[in-house]
């Protein structure tokens, strides 16, 4: 028997040989099994059904990949990868209790016509064929329902992808960026999706419909985090790999990440061909923006470029080189290669021997946005054509630029080396070459000092695994840094320590005892892989070994014929213990359906699974009687319990606590549990009080002592007595960050604390995140910016602001800017 997890809901199945179906103890499902032939495939199969269960579906369609390549009949492996493809989640229906399929990844193409689902059937046998088809049929349903409404759907323009909530539940500061750059968005009139506003309204069993339209509508995505974990969340990653699928397929879109307070090598190895914002730099938002302007309008930009080319053709190329160049370079700087491309032919047109003419064309081939770029590659350019016919024409001052050019890519290319030890001897040749330039002797000074250190660490380390890995690596290095008089010096080291080693083991052996030899062989151990020697003492340490081993069954044996009498009594008592327990009635064979629970409490039902249920004892005996249609694992010592669809709790005595009278009950948590009657919902305490009355329409968890609720669609928030501390008449409230939180009635928005204060009134047409202290807030098509008092720090005057960096703001009125600080004062005048 192998121990196998169910695929539904991860209980523990007992697989037998040669088994290809199956029925789960816990959730009751009938399903297929895997080609179980070892240990490891199983192993495998865990992995992968972990991340699947998980929604981490890329992960798990790489180990079942993995599984083929071992062997390509295998039907469950082909079935699982179809369901990862489309995202499927099996969820326990909350009235029948069983398991039922939802899909996440929805596809244009029918399920029946995918390639996996074929080769599951064609691999599968008889039984397997059968779950598959009806699998199959009900996942074709969902995926039918989800087009019909997606195909309802208006097309959007953008789509924003962040992380909402954090480990905790709390809003994360990707939302409040995402948010802000929402408002700029539809500001400028585009459609754009984000879900926190777009999905305010839909149930959460219901966004894949509205996910899937926009993913496929949208022209632009923007993947925005704070954090690498953040962009490798689950269902960040889930659309933002869908997104990328589709760009893979042909279809005309793009996608650009943005970045804050990390490094942008940490983005998704999946990122590393696109060109991501850093949203730290100054006038991030515009930049962005504009891009996006570009990518959706991008056939009004190649219009106006080609007007301008065709104007300054007629008007006499010859005497506009100064201004072509100029434009070639902007767009250039803006990643429009091939206008850029476009206009520096034109200059060469003009004039075939301008020298930045060429390097614009070179800047090109290396996907670069300017010249200044080039001093950050890698890259050896002097045998490029457009390099050498720069260097031939440009000036002395300018040539001498060009070549600090290839001293800067040489420079790159030996840090990049220098980072492993294994290609030292490569960055040395080109640092020498180097001599004088910038730090290329400091380089070589670092990297002389890094070998005398790692020699240094080996020595001083009890790793002997890491000593023979040192001298490796200064045998590749050679003869640079006097790496190879170091590799002498540690391999000397090592044979003294071998030397150390024998002598320990000589004494050891003398001990002769199990533990000694053990010890022994620990020591030689790690030798054995490098030194003759080591390797015949081993040998002779498992022979003392083998031969203390039979010495000691001998032993063992003659003990145990000593108590042959004593096991015989003890196996006489446990005859008359196990006629006892037949007489009072074995638990498995008295009831037709067990659940352990731990602590010698057992879940039984004498007509299977849904028949109804009580709690009887390790020896048999009842402890809660069997009358519940369901009864949950204990917690905390209550266990919910369900009778007549209805549920309270009931103690490890069997007592009712909390009264079996609820719509829906939850686990207590700080000794409090939500509560659900008539889609009313409260909360009450451990002996069934109701603390929170049972009146709002919805009702979440409590976060620092206060939880949200809402009445005909107003909410507010209470605390653990069932104060509302928030007045329930708001028509939306974010969450408090800061002490603040954003609330809005009839399209107005503001500020309150935590104690249910306005601190800002409610009054502004769009409000802001906090940064610097002030707020930027919009009133009749004019913005400003308040304080956290709800001050009005910069007057509500202006078209447009940008929000503060460093204690200063860009602001606009008809066309003209000027710069304010958090005070209102005007350092530049509009």
């Amino acid at each position: 028997m192998i121990l196998f997890k169910c695929k539904m809901c991860g209980g523990d199945l007992q697989v037998g040989s040669g088994q290809t179906t199956g029925i789960c103890d816990y959730c009751g499902t009938q399903q297929t099994l895997p080609r179980l032939d070892n240990d490891r495939r199983a192993q495998m199969y865990e992995r992968a059904n972990h991340f699947r269960r998980n929604n981490d579906y890329d992960k798990a369609a790489g180990v079942y990949e993995m599984i083929l390549n071992e062997d390509s009949t295998d039907a469950e492996a082909y079935w699982s990868l179809l369901l990862c493809k489309y995202g499927v989640e099996y969820v326990e229906d909350p009235k029948t209790k069983k398991r039922i399929p939802t899909c996440n990844r929805a596809q244009r193409t029918s399920i029946l016509a995918d390639e996996d689902y074929k080769q599951a059937l064609a691999n599968a046998d008889h039984s397997q064929r059968l779950i598959y088809e009806d699998e199959a049929r009900v996942i074709d349903n969902i995926q039918k329902g989800i087009l019909e409404i997606s195909n309802r759907e208006e097309p959007f323009d953008i789509f924003i992808c962040y992380k909402e909530t954090d480990e905790q539940g709390k809003r994360t500061r990707d939302s409040v960026i995402a948010q802000e750059l929402y408002h700029e968005l539809i500001k400028d009139g585009f459609k754009v999706f984000f879900s926190r506003i777009t999905l305010e309204n839909v149930l959460g069993t219901a966004y894949e419909p509205y996910i899937f339209a926009a993913l496929n509508s949208s022209k632009v995505m923007v993947v925005l985090g704070t954090k690498p974990d953040n962009f490798n969340g689950v269902w960040v990653k889930n659309e933002w790999s869908r997104y990328l699928a589709l760009i893979k397929s042909g279809e005309n879109k793009v996608l650009i990440p943005a970045y804050r307070d990390m490094d942008a090598y940490d983005l998704p190895d999946e990122f590393s061909h696109l060109q991501a914002l850093d949203m730290n730099k100054l006038g991030f938002m515009q930049e962005l923006i504009r891009g996006i302007k570009k990518i959706i309008g991008v056939d009004d930009t190649k219009t106006i470029a080609s007007e301008v080319i065709s104007t300054v053709s007629h008007s006499g190329a010859e005497g506009n080189v100064e201004a072509l160049m100029k434009r070639a370079f902007l767009f250039l700087e803006d990643g429009d290669f091939s206008q850029a491309e476009e206009y520096f032919n034109r200059v060469l047109d003009a004039n075939p021997e301008n020298s930045r003419a060429y390097i614009g064309l070179l800047c090109i081939q290396l996907n670069l946005k300017g010249e200044e770029y080039l001093r950050d590659c890698t890259l050896d350019v002097t045998s490029n054509q457009n390099f050498d016919k720069a260097l031939r024409f440009a000036s002395e001052d300018y040539r001498q630029t060009l070549i600090d050019y290839t001293k800067d890519m040489q420079l790159n290319l030996a840090k990049e080396k220098s980072k492993g030890i294994s290609s030292y001897t490569e960055a040395a040749e080109i640092l020498t070459e180097l001599e004088g330039f910038k730090n290329a002797d400091d380089l070589l000074g670092l990297m002389k000092d890094n070998i005398k250190n790692i020699t240094q660490d080996a020595l001083s380390s009890n790793d002997i695994q890491l000593k023979f890995d040192t001298i490796d690596q200064l045998h590749i290095v050679g003869s640079f840094g006097e790496a190879e008089l170091y590799a002498l010096q540690l391999t000397d080291h090592v044979k003294t320590l071998f030397d150390q080693t024998v002598e320990q083991v000589n004494k050891l052996q003398e001990t002769n005892t199990s533990h000694s030899i053990v010890e022994a062989i620990n020591l030689v151990s790690p030798f054995t892989p490098r030194i003759n020697d080591a390797s015949g003492l081993m040998q002779k340490l498992i022979s003392a070994q083998d031969a203390l081993i039979k010495a000691r069954e001998k032993a063992e044996k003659k003990k145990a014929r000593k108590h042959m009498r004593r096991i015989m009594l003890v196996l006489a008592l446990l005859i008359f213990v196990s006629s006892w327990v037949s007489s009072h009635g074995f638990v498995e064979k008295r009831y037709s359906y067990v659940r352990y629970l731990g602590n010698d409490l057992i879940v039984v039902a004498k007509d299977g699974m849904y028949s109804d249920k009580g709690i009887v004892n390790k020896f048999g005996f009842q402890v809660v009687p069997v009358m519940y249609e369901s009864i949950d694992e204990f917690h905390d010592g209550l266990a919910r319990v369900e009778k007549d669809q209805k549920y309270g709790f009931i103690n490890k005595s069997g007592k009712e606590v909390v009264p079996i009278i609820y719509d829906d009950i939850y686990r207590f948590e700080d000794g409090l549990a939500k509560v659900e009657i008539d889609r009313k919902y409260g909360f009450i305490d451990t002996s069934g009080n109701e603390v929170v009355p049972i009146i709002y329409d919805y009702i979440y968890g409590f976060v620092d002592g206060l939880s949200e609720v809402g009445i005909d669609n107003k909410c507010g928030f209470i605390d653990t007595s069932g104060n509302e501390v928030v007045p329930v008449i708001y028509d939306y409230i974010y969450d408090f960050v800061d002490g603040l939180a954003e609330v809005s009635i009839d399209n107005k928005r503001g500020y309150i604390d935590e104690s249910g204060n306005e601190v800002v009134p409610v009054i502004y047409d769009y409000i802001y995140s906090f940064v610097e202290g002030v707020a930027k807030v919009g009133k009749d098509q004019k913005y400003g910016f308040i304080n956290t008092s709800g001050n009005e720090v910069v007057p509500i005057i202006y078209d447009d602001v940008d929000q503060f960096e460093l204690g200063v703001a860009k602001v606009k009125i008809d066309k003209k800017y000027g710069l304010v600080n958090t005070e209102g004062d005007e350092l530049v005048s509009v």
